[in-house]
């Protein structure tokens, strides 16, 4: 699948090649492999590569498919977490300019599986399905927002009939 322009005459279009292109796309697909031969060091982040791969996406031919299906399967992990998230969806949009199937493919392969429930309800649950401290103090505070009669709150001032008042966050 190789790229060209179509420029208007006054018969018709021709077909002009556009060799710029071609060595553009070699220049960036010798750049990413160079990279990936040792991505920590040169490239810790992705962001070069999926640099490259968006670069690619203008001059992207059937032959690079095999480079951003690799760079889709790619995840490599930084001092906390996962940080090739980028250069896979660059390779999803690569993917789709030379072929809409096998980056609709990926993109199903790529989405997150759904949370499943513990098979016996009572079997302890992960720490992090547990509710913290933390998550109520994020909580609107209704009672700090109301008018104080004699040190209690006046209950008539946060009725839904007084747009005035209102909870804060």
């Amino acid at each position: 699948m190789g790229h060209c322009a179509q420029a208007p005459t006054e018969y018709g279009f021709v077909v002009v090649y556009d060799a710029a292109r071609d060595e553009r796309r070699e220049a960036i697909v010798a750049r990413y492999q160079h990279i990936t031969a040792d991505p920590r060091r040169l490239d810790a982040d992705c962001a070069l590569r999926a640099a490259l791969l968006s670069g690619l996406r203008t001059c992207t031919q059937a032959a690079d498919l095999a480079l951003q299906e690799d760079a889709a399967r790619t995840y490599e992990y930084g001092y906390k977490e996962e940080v090739a998230g980028n250069l896979r969806a660059a390779a999803l949009l690569a993917m789709s300019e030379v072929d809409d199937r096998v980056a609709a493919f990926h993109a199903v392969r790529l989405l997150p599986a759904p949370p499943t429930a513990p098979a016996d309800p009572a079997s302890p649950r992960p720490a992090s399905s547990r509710p913290s401290a933390s998550r109520f103090r994020s909580m609107p505070t209704c009672w700090g927002a109301m008018p104080r009669v004699r040190g209690r709150p006046n209950a008539s001032a946060a009725s839904p009939a007084s747009p005035t008042r209102s909870c804060s966050t």
